[in-house]
Order: structure tokens, then C-alpha cells, then sequence
């Protein structure tokens, strides 16, 4: 299943850039987050894009220190800091890379979402 995702989203979209980490507090909303980075997706398709499934994949500095061993304490929100959906393809945190289908409810045409990733010490995830 995530192969043919992977394929559907080369097409769609251009760029998956993973932007500096930001610290939690920087945004109401994600009490008990230690971690925060900014995802940007940008679609080139022409076409807006609603509850679409897009391949985050981490490694190296993009990657969240000491996330759990199955990533389960990280989360995906919207600008205002609402959960998002997601799927975990891979995750070990061991070697520090993770492939995550995220659920992104609006990718305007020609245009940007960006969600935030982040970890916090408490709770379970929901779904796509």
C-alpha cells in the first residue's frame, strides 16, 4: 500500500521540505508537545487537493530526538493545532528515519499546506 502511495504522490506533488524545529511553545494549542517542526507540501498538479494522503519521510536532522522506538508518541496537527490523521509505514527510531502517510485535509492548487509534526509524552494517535 505504500508503494502505490508513493507513487501517487511523485506525481502530485514537487517538494517535501522539512523546516528547522521550532520549540512547542511557540504555539497554543500543543500543551505537552517538546517538539515542533514544520512541514511544507506543495502541490504542482494544478489541482486542489482535499483529505489526501502525502509520504513524510525523515532521516537525519529532520528526524525527532528521542521519539518512542514505534513513533507512537508523534503527531501530525493543522495550523490551528488540530490532530491530523496518519499512517505509519516505518519507523525506527534507532537508525533515525520513518516513512508516515499524513492525512491533509486541504492543498490548495498550485499552493501550500503546512502541518506541523510534533512529539509529546502522552496519549494515542488517531487514524486515517
Amino acid at each position: 500500500m505504500c508503494e502505490m502511495r508513493i507513487a501517487v504522490l511523485a506525481s502530485a506533488l514537487a517538494v517535501l521540505l522539512l523546516l528547522a524545529a521550532l520549540p512547542a511553545s511557540a504555539s497554543a494549542g500543543l500543551v505537552g508537545r517538546q517538539y515542533q517542526q514544520e512541514i511544507t507540501i506543495h502541490e504542482n498538479s494544478g489541482e486542489t487537493l482535499r483529505d489526501y494522503q502525502v509520504l513524510v519521510e525523515l532521516d537525519g536532522s529532520g528526524f525527532p530526538g528521542e521519539a518512542q522506538p514505534d513513533g507512537d508518541d508523534i503527531r501530525f496537527t493543522d495550523a490551528d493545532g488540530r490532530e491530523l490523521g496518519y499512517w505509519t509505514c516505518e519507523f525506527d527510531a534507532g537508525s533515525g528515519r520513518a516513512k508516515l502517510l499524513v492525512k491533509a485535509p486541504l492543498i490548495p492548487a498550485n499552493g501550500d499546506a503546512k502541518p506541523l509534526m510534533t512529539k509529546r509524552e502522552f496519549g494515542r494517535r488517531e487514524g486515517i
